[in-house]
């Protein structure tokens, strides 16, 4: 469970305890992952109470997501407190095996890896380990490391990145979020 707390103006107006499916659907149909701000009303319906929002179609939406989302058991998407990221303690996967493997623990210097470059941009530089895996390293095209738990970069953090990746690819093994030594530190990778 999680704490969900509402502010006004700087102010704990409540707070309230909430599973992080349900946390998670907020953020998708309520508000802006970059600033908190509340989109149903950014996005025209100037705080208009819902019988007259209504005209515009946007409340209808998320009306319908709404009842969607109440409607299907949390077991039937396969995610529920996050069970997208764990995996089956009876069968490891390979990307498991590959995590805890001595040439994953090991450390792993950039120099060795630079050849295996597949590609990079402003949140991190793509490379390919051992050959069936790749990693991204927060690292930019510039040569700078990118802060994850910033506020400018905070979506591009390994753990958020690993739960979209392996949604989006319909299977919780596909992406993880771990730590490897590189050039002698701990990088969440």
């Amino acid at each position: 469970m999680l704490l969900l707390q509402m502010f006004y103006d700087g102010v704990l107006v409540t707070e309230t305890e909430c599973s992080e499916r349900c946390v998670d659907f907020l953020k998708e149909t309520m508000f802006n992952y970059n600033n908190g701000e509340i989109t149903l009303a950014a996005l025209g319906n100037d705080n208009l109470p819902p019988s007259e929002a209504g005209s515009n179609g946007i409340y209808e939406a998320f009306e319908q997501r709404l009842i969607d989302f109440l409607t299907t058991p949390a077991t039937a998407s396969g995610y529920e407190s996050g069970a997208i990221d764990q995996t089956d303690a009876s069968q490891p996967a390979a990307i498991e095996a590959f995590i805890n493997s001595p040439e994953f623990q090991k450390n792993i210097r950039m120099r060795d890896i630079e050849k295996n470059k597949i590609g990079s941009g402003s949140y991190g530089t793509v490379y390919r380990l051992h050959d069936d895996f790749v990693v991204k390293i927060p690292v930019n095209e510039r040569g700078i490391k990118v802060d994850v738990n910033s506020q400018e970069h905070r979506n591009c953090h390994p753990e958020r990145v690993s739960k979209y990746l392996n949604m989006a690819n319909g299977d919780k093994n596909f992406s993880r979020s771990a730590i490897m030594n590189i050039n002698g530190k701990d990088v969440t990778v």
